[in-house]
């Protein structure tokens, strides 16, 4: 298997760009809800690199292979995530601070958001307050306990392991739907952790079995349609709720499809060039990530904007930032992550 899913970069960067397109444009028209299905598919590509990560440098030590592992992951969120969030301070009236710089932002929206009316405040206030960072908080957690996910438990069991925190997932996630009914509940830990387990799971299983990838390529027109299928079934069940992926109960098949449509993408690239072009779109995903919902809100509540012209625009404008902060920001740091890794 390549080093890298190039495919799945490509993936990343197009799911991204309809992110930012249901940001820009859910609050006016409800039916870009559908898009709700671009957040979980980040996830499961989170826990499918997750699990290849672990599974190309199997032979080191726990401690040097976790050492190694959490020096890469500060290099590469933290210098971003910091440089985006002071710009950001000088110039936006960003609310709890302190939980987003300590990534437990997640959890203090979960608890704030105990009817409806507080679920629409916090939604209509989003792209002021920087509210898109719960799922960095909730990310970093994700990565946080990935090392002792895939590296304490014996290889040969991991697969198993991974399906029994499944079904607690699901377990947690029933009971908790039982409750306060706007809840955001993708936002914690026990039940967003199911988009990840998939897709470390079908990681896995098409690394240990090269029919099963095969299987995956063949099938990836079926995984599209029945996404398409979960969607619509979503709609037709619920309208175009502004819920999110959080209390679907469509959660578990959602999360099976687009792990599958992830192995699915892993077709050997064999040009260079396109290699490369994968790679670095991929590489812009998070800091577009970052930066997008400000310049939404620069287009939307001060210039008045919010149609195909000021979509596009605050777009390019994203794109461009992103690649600012990659070669200003995060390449320069890589230097530093290199040095230190060579001294440890």
């Amino acid at each position: 298997m390549q080093d890298r899913e190039y495919l799945v970069d490509l993936a990343r960067f197009i799911v991204m760009l309809l992110i930012m397109l249901g940001h820009f444009f859910v609050l006016r028209y409800p039916p870009f809800t559908i898009l709700s299905f671009t957040v979980p598919f980040f996830l499961v590509a989170s826990g499918f690199y997750s699990a290849m990560s672990f599974s190309q440098k199997a032979d080191q030590s726990f401690w040097r292979h976790a050492g190694t592992y959490y020096i890469k992951r500060f290099f590469r969120i933290l210098p971003p995530f910091l440089a985006v969030m002071l710009v950001a301070s000088f110039f936006f009236a960003m609310k709890d601070i302190g939980y987003k710089l300590l990534f437990v932002a997640n959890i203090k929206q979960y608890l704030d958001v105990e009817s409806k009316a507080a679920f629409f405040q916090k939604f209509f206030d989003f792209h002021q307050n920087a509210d898109h960072l719960w799922y960095v908080s909730l990310q970093e957690q994700l990565y946080f306990i990935a090392p002792f996910l895939f590296l304490l438990i014996p290889r040969d069991r991991v697969i198993y392991f991974i399906a029994v925190l499944i079904a607690l997932s699901v377990v947690i996630r029933e009971f908790l739907l039982g409750q306060y009914v706007y809840r955001i509940y993708g936002l914690i830990l026990p039940i967003a952790i199911e988009y990840f387990l998939w897709g470390s799971i079908v990681y896995l299983l098409v690394n240990k079995r090269a029919a099963f990838k095969t299987l995956c390529q063949k099938i990836l027109p079926i995984s599209v349609t029945l996404l398409v299928v979960l969607i619509y079934a979503q709609i037709t069940l619920f309208g175009y709720t502004l819920y999110h992926f959080e209390v679907t109960f469509f959660q578990t098949p959602m999360a099976i499809v687009l792990a599958l449509i992830c192995a699915g993408l892993s077709f050997q690239v064999g040009n260079k060039v396109a290699c490369r072009t994968f790679e670095y779109l991929g590489s812009l995903s998070f800091s577009m990530f970052l930066v997008h919902p400000f310049i939404q809100y620069v287009f939307i509540r001060r210039l008045d904007m919010m149609d195909t012209a000021g979509f596009v625009a605050s777009s390019v404008i994203s794109i461009l930032l992103a690649i600012l902060i990659k070669h200003f920001v995060e390449k320069p740091s890589h230097k530093v992550r290199d040095y230190v890794l060579k001294r440890i």
